[in-house]
């Protein structure tokens, strides 16, 4: 009988079966299928000691002096491992160790002040606004008719997966082509997830949404837009772009 593929189990129990190749890490297998799954701080550089795992069954082989430094001979007794150091295996049983935490915002406004000139207003149309941080993502909707914030939500940015800072980010993005492509596809869709959780709870209809308005520092833009964001890591530090920029 053929050896059972790969096992991972995420915090809430979910599994997700991996077919293991032989090559890369655990941390790339997994987040390859959902990028918010494993934490990795310093985007899988083997530096953080964040993205824990537990072996439940199998071999994962024995832990290098450096990953048993970062983790100390306690966790290592336990069983734990960093998931950029496990190479995938056939018959290997894996779950998160370290939680990943929940995104939380309070509701700061509710009314527009001064005379705001929307490019669009009317009752039952809406404007979403979107926040996009380095950990966090907030999103508001904005009723037009009443100028009122009418819901808000929030969620943890999947792109840390693939590191904690921007300069991890750019790293990861300046590599390859189709990396700046996952990255933009990762905040687009939380955006995007965030926009459903917007009209649910305020039981907005989706047709009356009228308008999407995005913000975050240089680099969360960049990677939001799709756009190579290299230049803001280095002398001069030139972003692509500063001005407005609409997205399809």
């Amino acid at each position: 009988m053929p050896e059972p593929g790969m096992q991972f189990i995420t915090n809430d129990g979910t599994s997700i079966e991996l077919e293991p190749d032989g090559a890369g890490s655990l941390l790339a297998a997994v987040r390859a299928l959902d990028p918010a799954a494993i934490d990795a701080p310093c985007g899988g550089a083997g530096t953080c000691g964040k993205c824990r795992v537990v072996i439940l069954k199998g071999d994962a082989g024995a832990p290098d002096d450096h990953e048993r430094r970062l983790l100390g001979p306690g966790p290592v007794a336990e069983g734990v491992r960093l998931a950029c150091k496990v190479r995938p295996a056939r018959g290997l049983v894996v779950r998160r160790a370290v939680a990943s935490g929940t995104a939380v915002i309070r509701e700061s406004f509710s009314d527009m002040h001064g005379t705001p000139d929307p490019l669009v207003s009317g009752a039952g149309l809406y404007g979403a606004a979107i926040d996009i941080g380095t950990t966090t993502i907030a999103a508001y909707l904005v009723d037009f008719g009443s100028r009122r914030v009418i819901s808000t939500a929030s969620r943890l940015n999947s792109q840390r997966a693939f590191g904690a800072d921007v300069i991890a980010r750019i790293d990861y993005a300046g590599r390859d082509p189709a990396n700046l492509a996952e990255l933009s596809a990762l905040a687009r869709g939380d955006a995007l997830a965030l926009v459903d959780q917007l009209l649910s709870k305020a039981g907005a209809a989706a047709a009356g949404l009228r308008e999407i308005s995005v913000v975050g520092n240089t680099t969360m833009l960049h990677l939001f837009a799709g756009v190579d964001p290299s230049g803001i890591a280095v002398a001069p530090f030139t972003p692509s772009f500063t001005d407005r920029k609409s997205v399809v």
